[in-house]
């Protein structure tokens, strides 16, 4: 009878388990709305990934002057989502980290595209680091773990011999 007991003991903290990992990854896809690198994520191939940022800086730069500044960036930004039902929220932070501290616009604290381009690509890089982190957070899969794992050490391998 303990057996027993022990077992379906063991079958229910699974199962709550699994439910709970199940509600997290819920929960975090629900957080993680970033629809501007989202919109990214079903890139074809180079060329591809390369037109979909194109059409996001043609898009944000309004004025056609060929340059976002912060507040031209944000105001886009926060219009575009907004048409989607986001809500987004652009600080001088969340510009900082983008523009790795300024490194990544012009003196006059503007991206022109190609400049666009490489911080849009860092953005796609840190969402799939983000996803990737969340994601071996929440599964019980030990097989899907480690390859999870393995997909992050490649990452830190190729980025370290750039």
């Amino acid at each position: 009878v303990d057996g027993g007991v022990t077992y379906h003991l063991d079958e229910f903290v699974q199962s709550v388990t699994r439910a709970k990992e199940e509600e997290e990854l819920r929960s975090w896809t629900e957080k993680e709305k970033d629809p501007l690198t989202q919109s990214l994520v079903t890139f074809d191939d180079e060329e591809d990934l390369d037109d979909k940022i194109d059409g996001i800086f043609s898009k944000l730069d309004e004025d056609s002057s060929g340059g976002l500044c912060y507040e031209e960036f944000r105001q886009g930004l926060k219009d575009d989502v907004m048409s989607l039902g986001f809500t987004v929220g652009l600080t001088l932070e969340d510009f900082d980290v983008m523009t790795e501290n300024g490194r990544l616009v012009t003196a006059a604290g503007e991206f022109d595209r190609a400049q666009f381009h490489k911080m849009m690509r860092g953005e796609l890089w840190r969402y799939s680091r983000r996803a990737l982190n969340n994601v071996l957070c929440v599964t019980g899969d030990d097989q899907f773990r480690s390859t999870i794992l393995m997909l992050k050490l490649m990452d830190m391998t190729l980025r370290s011999s750039l």
